[in-house]
């Protein structure tokens, strides 16, 4: 085989030249590693994936990429997740899905989980809420809990440092709105 003059360099590739005498494909790869010839992830074959920068597995099935953890829920489950369900890694590590470290759950579940996942590993105590305002944990008895669950907060905190921080800020909007008009030219 004879190779013409406009076709890529690399043997047994007839793509048309693109840059430095290589097809479009052959350039990007030599590119990104260096090599015209390296192949680093075949596509489209099932089972084969890789890693993502958060760390979960993907896979290919049937050309179409699904996370590993999903899949294996799905199995274990027997079908397609109920709309909405998350599979949270019982042991934090993403790229461990094994069918007894995946659980299925609601996203509320899931977010309650991690909430009372973080409590532990920082105070100890599970059931303990964090002060939003001196951001440490405490009991919630000695606190105040809002009564849709968004915040809670010791009271000294927030009689202390937020509310004299709001009041001021309010002290100065007002000295400024009370102030004449000719007097804020001159300090602008």
């Amino acid at each position: 085989m004879v190779k013409r003059a406009n076709n890529c360099i690399v043997s047994q590739c007839d793509g048309h030249q693109y840059a430095r005498r290589f097809c479009r494909m052959h350039y990007s790869r030599w590119l990104r590693h260096g090599d015209p010839l390296i192949v680093i992830s075949p596509r489209g074959k099932s089972g084969t994936g890789h890693i993502t920068t958060d760390g979960y597995k993907v896979v290919s099935v049937n050309g179409r990429s699904v996370f590993e953890h999903v899949l294996v829920a799905e199995q274990v489950y027997g079908g397609s997740l109920p709309k909405g369900a998350i599979v949270h890694h019982v042991n934090e590590v993403r790229d461990d899905n094994r069918p007894e470290n995946l659980l299925i759950c609601s996203r509320a579940y899931h977010v309650a989980l991690h909430t009372r996942m973080r409590a532990r590993a920082a105070c100890g105590n599970p059931d303990w809420v964090r002060c939003w305002i001196c951001k440490t944990y405490d009991d919630p008895k000695r606190m105040y809990v809002h009564s849709s669950g968004s915040g809670s907060w010791h009271r000294h905190c927030f009689n202390g440092k937020y509310l004299l921080a709001r009041r001021s800020e309010y002290r100065h909007r007002k000295r400024l709105a009370a102030a004449p008009a000719s007097s804020k030219a001159n300090n602008g």
